[in-house]
C-alpha cells in the first residue's frame, strides 16, 4: 500500500514538473513569436530606419528570446534590440513609465484617446501592471507626479524671465498636461512685458502636443496662418492608422509608400504682436517641437538660432502596436514630414543662454 502511494506521489511530481517545463517552453515560444513580429512590424511600417539588421542577426535575437524566463527579461531584450536599427524617429518600446504618462496625458484629450484606445485594452493594462510589479515601479506614485507637474506643483524647468529687453520663455516639453498651467502663466507675463523681442528656448524640448505651440503662436502674433503640410509613410498598419486618424492617403508607385496632405490654420487671439521672434534649437528638438520649428521657418513666424534639429515632425501621433503574446506596445514612426529635420537660420553651437543671446545681438547688427 505504502509502495503504491509512493509511486503515485512520484507520478504526480513528474506530471507537475512536466507541466511546468511545458508551460515555460510555451512561454519561451511566445517570446520568440513576439520578437519575430517586432522585426516584421518595424521593417514594414517604420518610415525612418538608419540601418536594417541581417536575417542572421535577427535570428540570433529570436533564439536569445527563447532563453527569457520572465516578461521583465523579454522587455529589456526588446529595448536592447532597438540598437539594431539605429536612429528610427519615434521607434521605441513603450516603457511602464511612459505608458502611465500616456494614460494620464490622453485622458483629457478625447480625440487622441479614441485614436489610441489600445491604451485602455485590458490585456495591455494587465501586461504593464505586471511589468511594473516585476520592476518594482509604483504606478500610483508615478501618476501623482504627473498630476503635480500638470497643476504646477512640481516644476519641469519651465521658466519665463526678461533679459536685455527680451522676453525669454524656456519650454522643456509640449506635453498636453503642461498646456493649461503654462499657457496661463505665459499670458500673464505677456500682459506686463513692454519689449518687442520674444525668445522661445526649446533646446531641450522633445515634443508633446502641437496644441501647445499653436496656442503660443496665437498669443504672440496678430497674423492668421493657413498652411498645408505633407507627410509620408509606408506599410499596411501605418496606412490604416493614418487613414483612420486623418483621411484618405495617396499611394506611391511602389504600392507600399503613401503621402497625406493636411490643411492647417492658426487664428490669432490678438493678444501681443512681437516685432522679432527667435526660437532656440538643438539636436534634441523632436516630434511636436520639430513641427513648431518647421512651421516657424516656412511661415516666417520666427528666426531659428542654434543647431540642426533631430526631426520627426508630422501631423498625427506615432502609431502604437500591441505584441500578440506579451501585449507590450511598440511605437512606430508611421508617417512624418520630409525633409526630416530642420536647419537653423543662424548657427549657434553654444551651451549657455548668454551665448545664444549674444548670437542674436550679433545677428541683429548685421541686418
Amino acid at each position: 500500500m505504502r509502495k503504491n502511494v509512493w509511486i503515485i506521489g512520484i507520478c504526480i511530481v513528474c506530471l507537475l514538473c512536466g507541466g511546468y517545463v511545458l508551460m515555460n517552453k510555451n512561454k519561451a515560444n511566445q517570446y520568440a513569436e513576439d520578437m519575430q513580429y517586432f522585426f516584421d512590424c518595424v521593417e514594414e511600417n517604420n518610415l525612418i530606419l538608419e540601418k536594417i539588421p541581417s536575417d542572421e542577426e535577427k535570428q540570433k535575437w529570436i533564439e536569445k528570446s527563447l532563453e527569457c524566463e520572465s516578461d521583465k527579461e523579454f522587455y529589456q531584450m526588446l529595448v536592447n534590440s532597438l540598437d539594431l536599427y539605429g536612429e528610427g524617429g519615434h521607434l521605441s518600446i513603450i516603457s511602464p513609465g511612459f505608458y502611465t504618462n500616456l494614460e494620464y496625458s490622453y485622458e483629457t484629450i478625447p480625440e487622441i484617446r479614441e485614436r489610441h484606445s489600445i491604451l485602455s485594452d485590458q490585456k495591455v493594462k494587465d501586461a504593464y501592471e505586471g511589468l511594473m510589479e516585476e520592476l518594482g515601479i509604483d504606478k500610483a506614485e508615478l501618476m501623482n507626479q504627473y498630476k503635480a507637474q500638470s497643476t504646477g506643483e512640481l516644476s519641469n524647468d519651465f521658466e519665463i524671465h526678461e533679459e536685455d529687453n527680451m522676453l525669454v520663455i524656456k519650454i522643456p516639453s509640449f506635453e498636453a498636461r503642461f498646456i493649461e498651467p503654462q499657457i496661463e502663466e505665459i499670458k500673464q507675463k505677456l500682459s506686463t512685458f513692454a519689449g518687442n523681442t520674444l525668445v522661445i528656448d526649446i533646446r531641450e524640448n522633445g515634443g508633446g502636443s502641437d496644441t501647445y505651440w499653436m496656442d503660443l503662436v496665437s498669443l504672440t502674433s496678430f497674423k492668421d496662418y493657413t498652411y498645408s503640410k505633407t507627410i509620408s509613410g509606408r506599410g499596411k498598419l501605418s496606412k490604416e492608422y493614418v487613414e483612420n486618424s486623418v483621411g484618405k492617403v495617396t499611394m506611391q508607385d511602389d504600392g507600399k509608400g503613401f503621402t497625406y496632405t493636411s490643411n492647417n490654420s492658426i487664428k490669432s487671439k490678438h493678444y501681443r504682436d512681437f516685432e522679432k521672434v527667435y526660437i532656440l534649437t538643438s539636436d534634441k528638438v523632436f516630434s511636436a517641437s520639430e513641427n513648431f520649428v518647421q512651421f516657424a521657418k516656412e511661415q516666417g513666424y520666427a528666426t531659428l538660432v542654434g543647431d540642426t534639429t533631430r526631426g520627426a515632425g508630422g501631423v498625427i501621433d506615432p502609431l502604437m502596436v500591441e505584441l500578440p503574446n506579451t501585449h507590450l506596445l511598440i511605437r512606430l514612426e508611421s508617417a512624418a514630414h520630409l525633409p526630416y529635420n530642420t536647419e537653423p537660420d543662424v548657427v549657434c553651437n553654444g551651451y549657455t543662454l548668454d551665448e545664444y543671446i549674444r548670437k542674436i545681438k550679433d545677428y541683429e547688427q548685421t541686418k
